[in-house]
């Protein structure tokens, strides 16, 4: 590593958690391994670059990390291990498919009247007949050590609020598949705000996990901040604007993935991303990107598409485009249901009626009720699985 990256890594000020957050990460590393798990270290949201010591401004940029989460997910369905470095009040695996809701998560709650006035001693539960919300026989309680944004403990109900019954079933779906990952350990989380503290637990989180090899993908798909201020070129107090303008003199932060690629983890399979608006140049950037550092794959992004299309740019061989549509999985599925439908008419329908199934399959539009990460992600575990073939 050269003096300019040793300067931008002793200029960082670590938040007081890291000490922490590094041993969470060496249990996480131990229990995959015991496991024999494949492990995706994911990297989401945006960072920030700080004008003061004591922040009061700070630069952002575009990035709120749906894209991270949303593969956080994917992958945990596909029985990966999940790491996930995230920008602090980033969007969270499962928790955003409720912060996401049209208006926010008040909308998800109800008041409880059937408490006897003191909202101490019932819980927020199903109701009768399985219809959900307040009142019933089977409890749904969020737990606010493990998870403070959810909501506080439902298990004592303070104020007399639950979940109403309309949203009962939203929100126990995504906080019963949270809770099933995150209770068997394979999935952790980090916290960063600052391009100086992802960087820095980049560094360290990825050496830790190196010794899983080819069982490691690292999906750095963080909006890392191109410059920033050194430590000892930033004012100590809030900048006072005494109404005059304002220069600020900005560093370009160190390029860090030569050293991802070559040093802290070489032996795994690198992944970052491109987002640009002009394809030619885009196309320019990725390749560019794959020439300089010499990793296994380039996902770039058009800023007005990325929602419906990728396009995968790979050493030494042609890309290939990702779009939003069914995955394989449910073309599978699909087929099967439609083999089910077939089977289960032959022995009393005749042939038209067999015809007329098949037509009726022809004529429902297929649907594609899922984000392009799912497309992104089972094209990636593809590649993940003929690279650890390659490497092992």
């Amino acid at each position: 590593m050269t003096e300019i990256e040793e300067n931008f890594f002793n200029s960082v000020d670590l938040h007081k958690d890291y000490t922490d957050d590094l041993n969470r990460v060496l249990n996480f590393k131990e229990r995959a391994i015991k496991n024999n798990a494949k492990v995706i270290l994911i990297t989401s949201g945006g960072t920030i670059v700080p004008f003061e010591k004591n922040m009061v401004r700070f630069l952002d940029n575009f990035s709120g990390g749906n894209r991270g989460a949303t593969t956080a997910e994917y992958f945990l369905q596909k029985g990966y291990y999940v790491l996930f470095l995230s920008r602090k009040n980033s969007l969270q695996p499962f928790v955003k498919n409720l912060m996401l809701h049209e208006t926010n998560f008040f909308t998800y709650l109800g008041i409880n009247e059937n408490d006897g006035g003191n909202g101490r001693n019932h819980s927020c539960s199903g109701g009768g007949g399985g219809g959900g919300g307040c009142g019933g026989n089977e409890s749904l309680s969020f737990d606010s050590d493990r998870d403070p944004r959810l909501s506080p403990s439902l298990d004592v109900v303070k104020n007399h609020v639950c979940i109403g019954e309309a949203y009962y079933y939203e929100v126990s779906k995504e906080y019963l598949k949270w809770k099933k990952y995150y209770e068997a350990g394979s999935l952790e989380r980090v916290n960063f705000e600052t391009v100086g503290e992802y960087l820095y637990l980049l560094k360290n989180i990825s050496i830790e996990l190196s010794v899983l090899k080819s069982n490691l993908i690292v999906y750095a798909a963080a909006a890392v901040s191109d410059f920033y201020i050194p430590l000892n070129n930033m004012a100590k107090h809030k900048i006072q604007s005494k109404n005059q303008s304002l220069t600020i003199t900005l560093d370009p932060v160190p390029k860090m993935i030569k050293f991802l690629v070559d040093n802290w983890c070489p032996n795994s399979y690198i992944v970052t991303f491109k987002l640009e608006t002009d394809q030619t140049i885009l196309n320019e950037k990725c390749l560019a990107s794959l020439a300089n550092y010499k990793h296994q794959l380039v996902i770039g992004n058009l800023l007005s598409d990325y929602r419906n299309w990728v396009i995968f740019h790979q050493q030494s061989k042609e890309p290939f485009i990702v779009k939003r549509e069914l995955t394989n999985f449910q073309i599978q599925q699909k087929q099967q249901q439609l083999n089910s439908s077939l089977s289960s008419s032959s022995s009393s329908s005749s042939v038209s009626s067999k015809n007329n199934i098949i037509n009726e399959q022809q004529k429902q539009p297929i649907g594609v009720d899922h984000p392009i990460e799912y497309n992104i992600g089972e094209k990636l575990i593809e590649l993940h699985k003929q690279f650890i073939i390659k490497n092992n």
